[in-house]
């Protein structure tokens, strides 16, 4: 059950925040947040508050919390502050600094599927196909049934004009999981 007489002066907890967040209430998650980040100045806090206010398409406040966690030195940061800034410029349409983040993150999480699938994404909206193929692949190393990943690289190697490498792995994502939502997103690359 949610705490809802939270005495922001004492009674406060991450968790708390936590719990609005899965709730839906971003509002009051960010307050509890902004408070704990005040009152005890960790990176957690910072995080979770940068969190929120990405949740809600706050992108330059989300950018700006997290700003001062930079001077942290990187092998000591929380991936999540990168992960977080990728998406927040993202929402920016700033591909440039997303892809800058996200090779940020990966140097942290190196085995993270999401990140390198978000780098393979970045780079096709960049319009750079050969070097998302890269990043599409790395996924499939040590994840080699990903669907996402399968999709993305099916429509980088469609852009390139390498229509048999796209058409086996349409094959394969086919072969993995007939009812892909991610087919309606490959099909009309197909069909031509």
């Amino acid at each position: 059950m949610i705490n809802t007489q939270i005495d922001f002066k004492r009674d406060i907890s991450v968790n708390d925040g936590i719990e609005n967040l899965i709730l839906g209430d971003h509002e009051k998650a960010q307050n509890i947040f902004i408070t704990l980040s005040q009152q005890k100045q960790d990176q957690e806090s910072v995080i979770w508050l940068a969190y929120c206010q990405q949740l809600q398409k706050k992108y330059h406040e989300a950018i700006n919390t997290l700003r001062p966690l930079g001077s942290i030195q990187e092998n000591r940061l929380n991936p999540q502050i990168w992960y977080i800034s990728m998406m927040s410029v993202i929402g920016l349409q700033n591909y440039k600094d997303a892809l800058y983040c996200i090779q940020k993150y990966l140097k942290l999480r190196p085995q993270n599927s999401n990140g390198w699938i978000k780098a393979g994404l970045i780079l096709l909206r960049k319009g750079e196909h050969d070097l998302a193929i890269k990043y599409l692949q790395q996924v499939l190393k040590f994840d080699k049934n990903n669907i996402e990943a399968k999709s993305y690289l099916c429509q980088a190697y469609f852009s390139t004009g390498l229509m048999k490498q796209a058409e086996r792995q349409y094959g394969e994502i086919l072969q993995i999981d007939q009812k892909s939502n991610f087919l309606n997103f490959i099909q009309p690359y197909m069909k031509n």
